[in-house]
């Protein structure tokens, strides 16, 4: 504790180790309702009835490519940086090799541990340095976390993003066809919001989807918040020191804080994308030509309008909105701790 630069370290990899394995917990936890939302997603991809024209395979696809580009740019960020972390202490074991006298070697584990005997000997530290190898994987587990929220979440404004198009598509030249386009578009958003999953004890079991994603993964983000937005300023605080003492530790700080930051703004990004297209239903509604319909017809679309205007949210602990403008927020109190310790130097 009487060295801050080794104790922001510390701090920065403990953070890093409790969110995933917490994370852990929480998909062990909420594991039987998160694989009936996963199976039922898989169900509406492979399902050719989920759109019915290229418009709405070109607004499906629009958020499904987000996903996939997610998943796969972060995962290759994370592995780059967990791996350059892993391989810094042998590049900086064969700099300082003296084959005369091992036993001034710099012999620096990749990851901090507490190790309970002595391996400043080349047999030793071998051992232990092959042992801390699956400890590489963690920080991928964890973006496999990440892409499981962002990819339910993209799917469910996929959804409704289709849902906005045909309730602006339906036709009113006839009573019948006005009818089966608001039982067509009622039923599709009860799906949303209503989305029953198997029989339990002779019981179908509903639960709605978008409080479904809430109610699973609420106490993960609110974990994820805190230690993103903590990570975020001792990464910056890292790199500030280490820029002109190990260039190999200072990218490998860069791309982490690059990867956090990213981090919280996927979780804003999707946030405010369930916020937006889920006001989009209640302008949709107000958008039909309501002159032109009957008044009993009108009397369901004024329904439909008033359950449109309830929004969707993403929360972390069920008290906290993702949003842009929170993210905005997140990364001030970043910059707040990253001043705090830079005064300390």
């Amino acid at each position: 504790m009487d060295d801050i630069d080794l104790a922001v370290l510390n701090v920065l990899e403990t953070m890093l180790m409790t969110s995933t394995y917490l994370g852990f917990l929480v998909v062990a936890k909420r594991s039987n309702e998160l694989k009936n939302v996963i199976i039922s997603m898989r169900k509406e991809i492979a399902d050719q009835n989920l759109t019915e024209n290229v418009e709405e395979k070109r607004l499906y696809f629009s958020y499904n490519n987000i996903s996939c580009n997610i998943s796969k740019y972060m995962s290759l960020a994370s592995l780059f940086t967990v791996t350059l972390m892993y391989a810094r202490p042998f590049v900086d074991l064969l700099v300082a090799f003296d084959p005369g006298n091992s036993s001034t070697m710099p012999y620096h584990l990749p990851f901090r541990a507490h190790i309970i005997f002595d391996y400043n000997s080349p047999r030793l530290y071998t051992l232990v340095y092959v042992y801390q190898f699956p400890l590489m994987y963690v920080p991928l587990l964890h973006v496999a976390e990440v892409g499981l929220i962002v990819n339910l979440t993209l799917h469910l404004c996929a959804k409704l993003s289709i849902l906005v198009y045909r309730i602006r598509n339906i036709r009113i030249d006839s009573t019948k066809s006005f009818k089966d386009g608001i039982k067509q578009t009622v039923l599709m958003h009860l799906e949303l919001k209503d989305n029953s999953s198997r029989i339990v004890c002779r019981k179908i079991v509903f639960y709605r989807y978008s409080e479904t994603l809430n109610n699973n993964f609420n106490m993960m983000l609110l974990i994820e918040l805190v230690s993103c937005g903590v990570r975020l300023g001792l990464s910056l605080y890292l790199v500030l020191i280490k820029l002109d003492v190990d260039k190999i530790a200072t990218i490998n700080f860069i791309i982490h804080t690059f990867v956090v930051g990213s981090f919280l703004y996927l979780y804003s990004y999707v946030g405010e994308q369930v916020v937006y297209e889920s006001q989009q239903l209640s302008d949709a509604f107000y958008d039909i030509r309501w002159s032109d319909i009957e008044g009993n017809e009108r009397k369901a679309l004024i329904m439909c309008m008033m359950n449109g205007q309830k929004t969707m949210h993403i929360t972390a602990g069920k008290f906290y909105t993702f949003s842009l403008f929170g993210f905005t927020e997140i990364v001030k109190s970043s910059m707040a701790c990253f001043s705090m310790l830079r005064a300390g130097m």
